[in-house]
């Protein structure tokens, strides 16, 4: 009778412990966010993510080898070419097709002619831990306002704003999510959209960085982000799997 009983309570706690652990540890995407594609990149560790000034195409960057890439929808490379700058972390296209990154390490913004000449290079002194891995991760411009937003990954998370000469004009420390890893702007409607590696979570925010609402996504370490807000249609980018992954906003 001791023997049975025994062997009742071990049952009973090794179904216990399963039900804990996958309670934990499922991750289902958002229901609102339909998948509609997933892409293999001939890219190693894509970090950033930006749609052409004709949002016919993407670009993104790679942290490995210091280089941008011309990517189609479905992930077809098209072209690239080395820039300088260590850690790449963001891409944005400016004005007439000139392109700004940022790097991780040094906190720097770089901003490149459609030639990919460097025409301008600022370090932003943000006054904070010089871990190399805790620094820029994305970047988002405002041509209306002439805004840029720039967001530091943790240690603190920031929303810093820039103004045309690259000068610091806010800074915004950010407490919603484990980290923040990428940055899009919705101009027609004042929303910020970012992303969190560590949480798994894609945030609608105001232009104050305040969470409006959030998103899961089960896609790990998810580093870039771009939306063509016509089409209802979101572009991440993960540095673990290498893949270009394509949601439609179903909200």
């Amino acid at each position: 009778m001791k023997m049975l009983l025994i062997i009742i309570l071990i049952s009973a706690l090794l179904i216990s412990c399963s039900g804990d652990n996958k309670k934990k540890f499922t991750n289902e995407t958002d229901s609102r966010l339909e998948l509609t594609g997933s892409y293999k990149l001939n890219i190693r560790e894509p970090s950033g993510l930006t749609l052409s000034s004709d949002s016919e195409f993407l670009w993104t960057v790679s942290d490995q080898y210091s280089s941008l890439y011309k990517i189609t929808k479905n992930g077809q490379l098209v072209d690239s070419a080395e820039i300088s700058g260590a850690g790449l972390e963001g891409i944005e296209i400016f004005g007439n097709n000139y392109f700004c990154v940022v790097t991780e390490r040094d906190r720097g913004v770089l901003l490149y002619t459609p030639e990919i000449k460097l025409k301008k290079r600022v370090l932003l002194d943000l006054d904070m831990s010089n871990e190399e891995n805790s620094g820029i991760e994305g970047i988002a411009h405002n041509p209306v306002t002439g805004v840029t937003y720039i967001l530091n990954e943790k240690n603190p998370g920031l929303l810093i704003e820039i103004n045309d000469k690259f000068d610091i004009v806010k800074k915004k420390k950010l407490n919603f999510a484990k980290d923040y890893s990428g940055l899009e702007i919705d101009t027609s409607k004042n929303h910020l959209w970012i992303i969190s590696d560590e949480s798994q979570l894609l945030f609608k925010c105001d232009l104050d960085g305040s969470p409006i609402d959030s998103f899961k996504v089960d896609i790990p370490q998810i580093e870039g982000i771009a939306i063509d807000f016509h089409e209802n249609l979101i572009y991440l980018v993960s540095d673990k799997t290498e893949m270009l992954y394509v949601f439609r906003l179903t909200e």
